[in-house]
């Protein structure tokens, strides 16, 4: 864990705000991505060609947004999901997924946060 994260570690994210922060959690969340799309076996123009609505791209946005504060513009401009209400859609089908196979996607990219 790096410095940024053990400063907030058992602490309300909310409380810390700034520049270094923003910038641990742009790093952070490229790191997630990078580890998402490995596991899911995509290299990132791929899962940006992908459909808006493709499962896979969706549960890339959330893996990112449940993790991180980067704000949702960060998420379209790497995945290419239009709109940024494309996230905010993604990462409420992700909550409690029903699909079969949402829950694998999930089950997979769980593995990738460690």
């Amino acid at each position: 864990m790096d410095w940024a994260a053990s400063a907030v570690a058992g602490r309300r994210r909310a409380s810390y705000s700034g520049a270094g922060l923003r910038a641990h959690d742009e790093g952070e969340a490229g790191r997630l991505l990078a580890r998402g799309l490995e596991g899911l076996g995509l290299t990132l123009a791929q899962a940006a060609a992908l459909k808006k609505t493709d499962a896979r791209k969706q549960a890339l946005a959330w893996l990112v947004k449940s993790r991180t504060v980067v704000g949702d513009e960060w998420i379209v401009a790497r995945l290419e999901m239009g709109h940024r209400s494309n996230v905010s859609r993604a990462v409420s089908a992700y909550r409690e997924p029903q699909a079969a196979e949402r829950r694998k996607l999930l089950k997979i990219l769980h593995t990738c946060t460690d």
